[in-house]
């Protein structure tokens, strides 16, 4: 598994919720929701979510699993929300040291704190196989059969992967209720250090998910991290965009079970 130093940033956002908001995968965004997303500034193309090195999926990581995160620099760092990052702080916190009580803020590489089992994952590909689930007659199995199908499926899909790239990993989870499966495949990244905690009364206000990752890797060396400048910018300079949540799906029983490609 590759590995990429990371920087964690944990803030508060001030959001307010409104009608119009939902849960959306950038794969297959609906073209109304698209729409009014121009009407409200948004200037990318829409192939320019998910297709190409400029693609707004490459900046969008899922955080540990359960969270999400947007990449802000070309060095990692990654912002994220304060829940996501507690055990992190909580880890780091000492009584001489409460980062939970009063924040914490890594003026150089050297002051950043690591973290371990913790990840980022960056989506590389997406795929819709709700036809190729159904046409196994999945709507007719059982619940357990289907946590089994799925599973195995799964295996099989990833093997096929990791002959390509043994740093992917792939994934199978149910969308919109059920009604749509998608198989993604991920690289992650390991290597995950606390760079700023906002303290705690700031962190009890309510907040707005957003994140990022980006490999801290030259382009000619996987294993080569890109060292960042000592001197950041202050905080309030740093900008972080709102990102929609990973849709998830409850973990089945890992059986093995013939597949049918």
């Amino acid at each position: 598994m590759k590995k990429i130093i990371l920087s964690l940033m944990t803030l508060i956002g001030l959001g307010t919720a409104h009608a119009d908001e939902g849960m959306w995968t950038i794969y297959n965004l609906p073209p109304q929701v698209f729409e009014q997303m121009q009407a409200e500034g948004f200037q990318l193309s829409y192939n320019e979510l998910c297709f190409g090195d400029s693609a707004l999926k490459n900046a969008v990581v899922n955080f540990s699993g359960y969270c999400s995160g947007v990449v802000v620099s070309p060095d990692g760092l990654v912002f994220t929300n304060h829940h996501c990052g507690f055990e992190a702080i909580r880890s780091h916190s000492t009584v001489e040291h409460d980062y939970m009580l009063n924040g914490f803020y890594a003026k150089t590489l050297e002051e950043e704190l690591p973290n371990e089992n913790m990840f980022v994952a960056f989506m590389i590909d997406q795929k819709d196989i709700t036809d190729r689930i159904m046409a196994q007659g999945f709507d007719l199995m059982t619940s357990d059969l289907q946590a089994a199908f799925l599973d195995s499926l799964e295996n099989v899909m990833s093997q096929e992967i990791k002959k390509e790239d043994s740093t992917l990993r792939l994934e199978i989870k149910p969308f919109y209720e059920g009604n749509k499966y998608y198989a993604t495949t991920y690289r992650d990244f390991t290597d995950l250090r606390l760079v700023f905690t906002v303290p705690k009364s700031m962190a009890e206000t309510p907040t707005t998910g957003c994140g990022h990752a980006k490999p801290a890797t030259s382009q000619c060396s996987a294993s080569t991290p890109t060292r960042r400048p000592t001197a950041r910018l202050p905080i309030h300079q740093r900008m972080c965009p709102t990102t929609p949540p990973v849709g998830h799906r409850s973990p089945c029983k890992a059986i093995k079970k013939a597949i049918t490609p």
